[in-house]
């Protein structure tokens, strides 16, 4: 349990560092759905931070594999209930 919470304080983390935008706006984050493999909370992950969204798939993996892995599991699942969806006049 300790495992997860301090996986959320990482992605809370990471959603402050990157929430302003290059223009100074505010970014959100959302689960993206095309081209992603389960319910694109990787691809919106890597989206939000400007990273190739193998490179996430990959962390999320060996985090899963080498250490954390009910915990990370739990995590994907809240981020894919709580991470809204995508909306399709969005750009980018």
């Amino acid at each position: 349990m300790k495992t997860l919470l301090i996986l959320m304080l990482i992605f809370a983390v990471i959603v402050v560092i990157g929430s302003i935008g290059g223009n100074g706006q505010m970014k959100k984050i959302y689960k993206i759905r095309n081209g992603s493999v389960i319910c694109g909370v990787c691809n919106g992950i890597a989206a939000y931070l400007n990273v190739d969204v193998t490179i996430i798939r990959l962390i999320f993996v060996a985090l899963g594999l080498f250490s954390v892995g009910l915990p990370l599991l739990i995590f994907y699942i809240i981020c894919a209930c709580v991470m809204p969806d995508k909306p399709d006049d969005i750009i980018g």
